[in-house]
This record gives C-alpha cells, structure tokens and sequence, in this order.
C-alpha cells in the first residue's frame, strides 16, 4: 500500500508486505513523518517527502510574522510614518514587524526554525534530483541534477545571510538591512524555477487536473494544463522578483527606477511588494502541498556501523 500522499506511480514509498520474510518492522509515511522499513540484517530505508519540510518552512515564517506583529503592537510605541523604511521606500514593508526591539529579539530567536527546514529542503531537493537522475531510470536527465548542484552553495549563503537582517539595524544602514531580504529573495526564485523545471520534465499532473481530480481531464490534457500553470507561475514570480530587485537597486543607486518619496511612487513601490509576497510567500503553500502529492519521496538506507566496517574489510 503506498503511503498517503504519495504520487500513485511513486515507487519510493514502503511496502507493508507482512510476506516479507527480510523485514522486521515497517510503517507508512504519513503528511509530516518519514515512511520506514526495518530490515532483519539491520539496514533501515527510510522515505521521506522534501516537501513537508516546505511547508514547514513556510508556515513557521508566517507564524513568525503573526508573532513579530503581536509583539510590535504591544510593546513598540513609535510613529510607523517616520521609521527608515518610509523614509528610503516610501512605505513599511513586512520587516518593519520585527525592526523593533523586543520584537526583533524574539523574531531571532524564532527565525532558526523558519531557515533549517528551508535549508533542509534545499539540500533534500538536490537529492531528490540526483535519486531521479542516477538510480531509477528517470528521463529528468543529468543537466537538470547539475543545474541543482550549480545552485545549491548560492541557495545556502543567500538564505544563512538572511539573517543579518536582525544584525544591521535599518537606523544605522538600510541598505545592509535590506541586503539580506533580497537574498532571500532570489533564493525563493531559485527554488521556484528548480520546482517548475522538475514537475515539467517529469510531466507531473496536478491531482485536480488528474481524470478522477475536480477537473476530470484526460492524461495528455492534465500534463498539459499542469505544464501551463506551473511554467507560468515560474514566469510571474521570476518577473515581479526581478522588478523588485531593480526597484531596490536603482533607489539605492542614486537613480531610482520609481521614487518612493512620491505618492505614486510609494503606491507603486508598495503594489509590487504586495504581489511580490503573495507569489513567494503564499502560493507556494498550495504549491507545496500538490508537490508533496505528486512527486516521489528520496528513499534513504541507513546501514548498521558493523556492516559498514564489514563491507570495507571486504573491499580489501
């Protein structure tokens, strides 16, 4: 029986055989926790979906926002119209939640649970890549696992610095402030391209798109739609990310591309902020979740430490 949502050709997920006469012990992987199989010479494979730690991620950030708001709004006293993001941008964006002490404080404190799993999904993801590429015969090919391998120590640095955010207060230097949110910023696209490339190349389908899904859609049409959607939203995170990168850049330059000291400008400054984080920040969540359905779980083994020596004594 295959683990509850899993893809249905996934064929990383354990197999509950009480038949099996090799296996001391197994369990299904559930939503949150790993699928195992326990084996009679002491080898255990475990099944795990890269996805749940996304949206742990994810849903830890925004616990942290809803936190780093409470805070600010019982503890900090101070005129939102004069702070130092206004002053550069034109308006406040969500890290004005947590420039204030003691809401910057907690925030910190917080923010490790947010960057472990994200980073753990980063490094799952390449592995993920390489089990297709390498081990099961996938037609993903091998350009695809080195494009990940390429990006992987950018998505690190880019996503650790994030939290000098907390370090160089936006009093002293907004720029180094903010320097660290775009990071991350280009870290999310990253990971936005590398997911829409792996579910196209594989020819993922949606399970609403599938022929028993809401839709009812036929196996061509679902690969089909599922391409569209997922290409497209690549595309609209990629451009408004950009947009805001150059946005930021230009003002810091001496040369903004919009003036945030204007009324329009700030307006404007602030819509693409607002769709920027409902992109990046908000429509992964159901992204994660179809992902965490349709794609396979990385199968690890983990070897008893008697074995392993055995095997080097062998290979000698």
């Amino acid at each position: 029986m295959d683990a509850p949502g899993a893809a249905e050709e996934d064929p990383f997920v354990p197999n509950n055989n009480d038949n099996d006469n090799n296996t001391i012990k197994s369990k299904n992987s559930t939503f949150c926790c790993p699928g195992f199989v326990k084996h009679k010479d002491g080898t255990l494979d475990v099944w795990f979906h890269p996805e749940s730690l996304r949206l742990f991620a994810y849903f830890a950030f925004w616990f942290m926002v809803m936190l780093a708001i409470v805070i600010t709004k019982l503890f900090v006293n101070v005129d939102m119209t004069t702070t130092p993001l206004v002053k550069t941008f034109g308006y406040n964006n969500i890290c004005i939640n947590w420039d204030y002490s003691p809401a910057r404080e907690v925030t910190a404190m917080f923010y490790p649970l947010v960057e472990i799993p994200l980073l753990g999904y980063i490094v799952l993801t390449l592995f993920q890549a390489r089990q297709d590429t390498f081990k099961q015969g996938n037609p993903i090919g091998p350009k695809f696992y080195y494009f990940c391998l390429f990006a992987l120590p950018f998505e690190i640095i880019l996503l650790v610095w994030f939290r000098m955010i907390f370090v160089i207060d936006a009093f002293s230097n907004v720029v180094g402030h903010t320097a660290g949110f775009l990071g991350l910023q280009v870290v999310l696209v990253i990971v936005s391209v590398q997911n829409g490339l792996y579910n196209h190349i594989r020819g993922q389908i949606f399970p609403f798109l599938k022929e028993e899904g809401y839709f009812k859609l036929s196996k061509k049409k679902g690969k089909m739609y599922t391409a569209i959607l997922t290409l497209t939203y690549v595309a609209v995170v990629a451009v408004v990310t950009i947009s805001k990168l150059i946005i930021a850049i230009t003002l810091f330059a001496g040369s903004p591309l919009i003036d945030g000291k204007t009324p329009e400008g700030a307006k404007a400054a602030y819509a693409f902020d607002v769709v920027w984080m409902i992109v990046a920040a908000v429509m992964p969540i159901p992204a994660a979740i179809m992902e965490r359905m349709t794609e396979p779980a990385i199968k690890m083994t983990l070897w008893p430490a008697q074995e392993i020596c055995n095997l080097d004594l062998d290979d000698k």
